[in-house]
C-alpha cells in the first residue's frame, strides 16, 4: 500500500467510525475510490489537510448513491471552498 493509499485509508476509518459494522467496509472502499477518482481528475495528490474527508462525513450521512456522493463532493471541493483558505477551516 502506497502513503498515499494509507493516508486515504487512515482518513476514511476516520470518518465511518459511526457506521454500522457491515457498512464500514463498503463505506471505506468507495470513499477511497472516490477520492482516488478525484486526485486523477483534479490531476492531485491526496492531501490529508484538504478537509476532504470533513466534507465526505456530512455527505455519507445523507445517504447519496456514490454517484450523487461524487458529484456532490466535487462541486463543494471545487466550486465552494476557495483553495486559499481550505487549511484554515478544516482545522
Amino acid at each position: 500500500m502506497t502513503n498515499e493509499s494509507q493516508n486515504m485509508h487512515d482518513a476514511n476509518a476516520a470518518a465511518d467510525h459511526d457506521l454500522l459494522d457491515e457498512d464500514k467496509a463498503l463505506v471505506a472502499s468507495n470513499l477511497e475510490s472516490m477520492l482516488t477518482l478525484y486526485c486523477k481528475s483534479r490531476s492531485t495528490s491526496y492531501d490529508r489537510d484538504a478537509c476532504w474527508m470533513s466534507i465526505l462525513r456530512v455527505l455519507v450521512a445523507l445517504k447519496y448513491s456514490k454517484a450523487e456522493l461524487y458529484n456532490c463532493f466535487y462541486a463543494v471541493a471545487t466550486k465552494y471552498i476557495p483553495r486559499s483558505v481550505v487549511h484554515i477551516v478544516c482545522m
